[in-house]
């Protein structure tokens, strides 16, 4: 990406919910960016959120395209439009940032891969665990040889919450999945980062032990094999008590834990 010197990088973003808000806070802190259009399905929130950060409202992207000179896109809606939105930034040559989970199927990943270096563009997904200080960190000891070879490794991530996501969320049709689409990627991410190599082989269950949900899982167990023979688990579960809306203030007895263990040392 080449702006000129000086210039402010021209924003859009797609999707008007609760993650579109963050980045149009993110883009509203930096001064090096400018957040010129929102495009969202609702006339009277898209307006009211692109007034908020003055910017203008669409509810079409590519009639946002056609109008507005962006250089990227920041693209939070459902998983499932994923690929369409991309595809029309790529053919546009705007760039991306892309929302995780990346799509519902291994097709659609790989289509909007093709389309995006097809295009020149830059496509970036939102795993924001890779700008966490400890695990910045922690890649810094690994890749300095400090644990020997990454061999094992364990991931925990449990919390709870107050109040329910939005309806497309435990739409498999629409998300994909649950928590193993929503949070779980981050750990899968993170420990391939942090392992050095990709996983090579899965296998795990998954429940529906809280809710009840009929479409999306909340909480699962994996085990991983990794390329270069490490091994891993992860354990996710989004449902630990209480998910009660009328307790805003009660403490959740959440938990994030990463342990990666080499012949030398352990990270944790």
């Amino acid at each position: 990406m080449s702006l000129a010197p000086g210039s402010p990088l021209r924003v859009a973003i797609v999707g008007g919910g609760i993650v579109g808000v963050d980045h149009a806070q993110a883009y509203q802190a930096q001064d090096d960016a400018e957040l010129v259009a929102f495009v969202g399905r609702d006339a009277t929130r898209t307006a009211a959120i692109a007034e908020r950060f003055g910017a203008r409202p669409y509810l079409d992207m590519a009639a946002m395209l056609a109008a507005e000179a962006v250089d990227a896109v920041s693209i939070c809606t459902p998983t499932a439009g994923h690929r369409s939105f991309v595809e029309m930034a790529a053919a546009a040559g705007v760039h991306v940032l892309l929302e995780k989970p990346m799509a519902t199927s291994v097709a659609d990943c790989d289509q909007i891969s093709r389309a995006c270096r097809a295009s020149g563009v830059v496509l970036m997904l939102g795993l924001t665990h890779r700008f966490h200080a400890e695990l910045i960190k922690a890649r810094e000891l690994i890749e300095a040889g400090r644990l020997g070879p990454p061999m094992l490794a364990q991931d925990i991530f449990s919390f709870g919450e107050h109040g329910p996501w939005p309806d497309w969320y435990y739409d498999r049709a629409q998300a994909g999945g649950g928590e193993l689409m929503h949070d779980a990627v981050h750990m899968v991410d993170r420990l391939a980062w942090l392992v050095g190599c990709p996983i090579v082989e899965v296998y795990g269950r998954t429940t529906t032990y809280a809710r009840g949900l009929a479409g999306v899982e909340d909480g699962g167990v994996a085990v991983l094999s990794f390329e270069s023979g490490a091994i891993g688990s992860i354990f996710v579960n989004e449902s630990t008590y209480p998910i009660r809306p009328d307790a805003p203030d009660v403490p959740m007895p959440g938990r994030m834990e990463l342990e990666i263990h080499g012949p030398r040392g352990t990270i944790r």
